[in-house]
């Protein structure tokens, strides 16, 4: 999944390309924090709480390939697709290893066979029946990392047009 805008620079400032260069740079940034940040608002705890469950694992990064400069914002845990998207019914079950950690936080089972037992049983259901996305008035988690990129939008854009203006005004004083 990518959610992305192109920006066009219609000044030509290719006169002092460092500075355009740092001034995306910091944009990015603080492009970076702001998905995280409306990203996290919308997606749900998850199992694990606070410290290590699905809104705990939502991370941002900025890398800088040479001229190239990519913000990423996601999250590292398996069941984060689910979560966003949901599961039609009918389809195959998904395997039940994928379901060992949340079976054993969920309902507190310490025992790996009563753990691999319920998690076969949870797969085979979600086969049948699937899942379903978070609605409108219910949990946030529907679509969280869509959501979250719709709200940030107006933000990110005026945080290009900011740092983008400061380099103009700044190569124009010079």
């Amino acid at each position: 999944m990518s959610y992305g805008f192109r920006m066009r620079i219609t000044k030509p400032l290719h006169v002092h390309p460092e500075a355009m260069h740092k001034g995306m740079l910091v944009a990015a940034g603080e492009t970076a924090s702001l998905l995280e940040h409306y990203i996290g608002r919308v997606t749900p705890e998850g199992v694990g709480g606070a410290r290590t469950g699905l809104k705990a694992s939502i991370f941002s990064e900025v890398l800088e390939q040479g001229t190239r400069i990519t913000t990423i914002t996601g999250t590292n845990k398996a069941y984060a697709m689910p979560v966003e998207y949901g599961r039609r019914p009918g389809q195959r079950p998904p395997p039940y290893r994928a379901l060992l950690d949340w079976v054993g936080l969920r309902f507190g089972i310490s025992d790996p066979k009563q753990t691999k037992r319920l998690a076969f049983m949870i797969a085979r259901s979600i086969g049948k029946r699937g899942t379903r996305a978070y609605r409108d008035n219910s949990p946030p988690g529907e679509r969280m990392f869509a959501s979250g990129f719709a709200s940030a939008m107006p933000h990110i854009i005026r945080t290009f047009e900011r740092n983008v203006g400061e380099v103009s005004r700044e190569l124009l004083s010079n």
